[in-house]
């Protein structure tokens, strides 16, 4: 049978295969690649929550503390995956700045 192509979304799917012969990637390309997908995630969630609050004002307390709870996730997991990269050799700090 014949195989069929991938889709467009395929590659956007997650880090590409370190092993590909295409695209070779320096060492530290999964955790910068989760560093960044983590921080989309929780800028994400923290922005619906921030939505919500406009709509439901009589939830801000709550609305709020979970607002604070999910920053606090996001400099932790920041940190974590900021100390993973400042041990890898190659690693420039100046990727992640903008971030």
């Amino acid at each position: 049978p014949l195989a069929l192509p991938p889709s467009l979304h395929e590659p956007c799917a997650g880090p590409p295969a370190l092993s590909s012969p295409l695209l070779p990637l320096p060492p530290y390309f999964p955790t910068l690649y989760s560093l960044v997908t983590s921080l989309h995630e929780h800028c994400q969630a923290i922005i619906v929550l921030y939505r919500l609050r406009e709509t439901h004002p009589d939830s801000e307390e709550v609305l709020n503390s979970s607002i604070q709870q999910l920053c606090e996730w996001k400099v932790r997991s920041v940190a974590k995956y900021l100390q993973q990269l400042v041990d890898m050799p190659q690693f420039s700090v100046e990727l992640v700045l903008s971030y």
